[in-house]
Parts: C-alpha cells; sequence; structure tokens
C-alpha cells in the first residue's frame, strides 16, 4: 500500500469520525433541550406580530381601567397602559408585574413592585411569585427588552406550573424602553 492511499484512508477515518462525533453531540443537545424547563421550541414564534387594533394605547380612566380591556385577548401590553396602571393603584383588577431578568439585573433597578423571577433560577423564585399569579387576574411579564427572550420563557415557566397563559401578557419594550422612558424604577 503506497504512502497516499494509507493517508487517504486516514483522512476518510478522520472524517467519519469527526462527523459521527458531530451527529452525537446534536443529538445529546437535542435530547438535553427536550427534557429542560427552558427548552427551545423550533418554530415557536417567539415575537409575534401584534394586530394593529391591539397596539393602540389605550384612554383609560379611573373607573374603567380594570374592565375596559378583555386582557384574555391580549398578548402584550405597552409601556402607557402599564404606566396607568401603576399611577392608578386602586382599581379593582388584581395585577402583578413579574421581571424576568437575571438577579443582577433585578438588583440594579427594576419596575415599581415588580417580583423577581430571574427563568435561570426559577426554583428559588417560583414560591413567592406562583401564588401571587393565581390570585391575579393580569400578570405583566418584563425582560431587558428588544430581542430579549426572557419574558416568554417566563410566562412559559408560569404556565406550566398552572398559571393560566390568557392571563400573561407581556410588556412591549422591556425595562430598556421602560427607564428610557423617563419612568420610576426602584432598587
Amino acid at each position: 500500500m503506497s504512502k497516499s492511499t494509507h493517508s487517504t484512508k486516514l483522512s476518510n477515518s478522520l472524517a467519519v469520525q469527526t462527523l459521527s462525533l458531530l451527529a452525537l453531540a446534536v443529538l445529546v443537545g437535542l435530547a438535553v433541550n427536550y427534557f429542560s424547563a427552558s427548552r427551545i421550541q423550533f418554530g415557536y414564534n417567539y415575537y409575534p406580530a401584534i394586530p394593529p387594533s391591539l397596539s393602540q394605547p389605550l384612554e383609560l380612566d379611573e373607573q374603567s381601567i380594570g374592565s375596559a380591556v378583555d386582557w384574555k385577548k391580549r398578548e402584550h401590553i405597552s409601556q402607557a397602559e402599564l404606566q396607568q396602571f401603576i399611577s392608578h393603584p386602586g382599581q379593582a383588577l388584581n395585577w402583578v408585574i413579574v421581571d424576568a431578568r437575571k438577579a443582577e439585573l433585578f438588583d440594579q433597578g427594576h419596575i415599581q413592585g415588580a417580583l423577581k423571577f430571574d427563568r435561570y433560577r426559577f426554583a428559588q423564585d417560583l414560591p413567592n411569585v406562583l401564588p401571587k399569579c393565581m390570585s391575579a387576574d393580569l400578570i405583566i411579564v418584563y425582560c431587558q427588552g428588544g430581542k430579549c427572550e426572557d419574558s416568554h420563557i417566563a410566562k412559559k415557566i408560569l404556565t406550566q406550573s398552572g398559571v393560566s397563559a390568557d392571563l400573561i401578557v407581556i410588556l412591549q419594550g422591556g425595562y430598556l424602553d421602560w427607564q428610557g422612558n423617563g419612568n420610576e424604577v426602584e432598587k
């Protein structure tokens, strides 16, 4: 056997081993994702388009803030709508706000009254957050903003824990827009 034939067989064997190892790694990764509580759902639209009729801020007054909107038909809440909720604390609607960012970001500042729900360590925060969400008429979840998907994952975790998905809405723009618009934050 010539030296070039031996080196060709060796490189072919190395290529087959590399492809086998890569295929095994992909299979292990898919299996881990499948059994993970915060798994990635392939094909799930984490950023759905908002119908124009639901994306316009609503003008709510103190009497109508709790009943003017059928939140079960909404997936998102605007910054202006959240500001109206916060500025009218005596309303009839029982609502909570959940911060789905990492604990370090929550400690640096969060929307007033928000509950910490670090989706990477949700087992620590779930005992505090879940009872409040179970008794709420509306749950507003937010993350950092932009392309952040932590709020969608937190919504999924809360739903898997027994909270009705119909009661959970995502804050458009997240914390960065909230703070950038000059709204109050707590530390």
